[in-house]
């Protein structure tokens, strides 16, 4: 569990604690006691069964990607209205070819993952479609400035409930910029 999580886990039982002891204090009567029960029950959930849980299992899918299981990776223009002018790609870059495929994926092996203040203003984005073989898709969003990049883990690529972020600058030294039009470069 990240600290984010740990931190809303002890929120629900705070909430569904103050919940119970002042439902007990009014005999269980008042309904305006339920209202904690429920939040905290509701926060609970979240990080024990609920979208939360699943931040381990969304970061080991990007840090320990099988490449053999890749069918392509795509670069993509962001979708964050906020962030269009940032964007790295004006339209899709579809990588296909399989060493190429193999380096992006060893590149990610390398990510480690970082608190939630990492990058906050970012100077390229762009967002990152991975699809497999057995036609499931994964996507993030990648934020870099000068020499760091950070993997920006949320349940739908660049929106929903957010699980972490990656420092990820061995996968970032794939862009290179000439000419403000980015360029996959492999390793030698």
């Amino acid at each position: 569990m990240t600290n984010k999580e740990i931190s809303i886990l002890l929120g629900g039982f705070v909430f569904l604690t103050i919940g119970i002891l002042a439902s007990r204090h009014y005999n269980w009567k008042k309904f305006k006691t339920y209202i904690p029960i429920v939040l905290g029950l509701f926060l609970i959930y979240l990080t024990t069964l609920g979208p939360l849980s699943k931040s381990k299992n969304r970061i080991a899918e990007i840090v320990y990607i099988d490449s053999s299981k890749v069918k392509s990776i795509t670069f993509q223009p962001t979708r964050d209205k906020g962030y269009e002018n940032l964007s790295m790609f004006k339209k899709d870059r579809i990588i296909n070819n399989r060493n190429t495929i193999n380096d992006i994926c060893d590149r990610l092996h390398n990510a480690k993952i970082e608190g939630e203040g990492f990058m906050k203003n970012p100077k390229k984005v762009c967002r990152v479609e991975i699809l497999f073989t057995n036609k499931k898709t994964i996507s993030f969003r990648v934020r870099k400035s000068g020499e760091m990049t950070c993997i920006e883990i949320n349940s739908d690529g660049e929106y929903g409930w957010h699980y972490a972020n990656l420092d990820a600058s061995d996968f970032g030294n794939l862009f290179i910029f000439k000419d403000k039009s980015p360029i996959t470069k492999p390793r030698k």
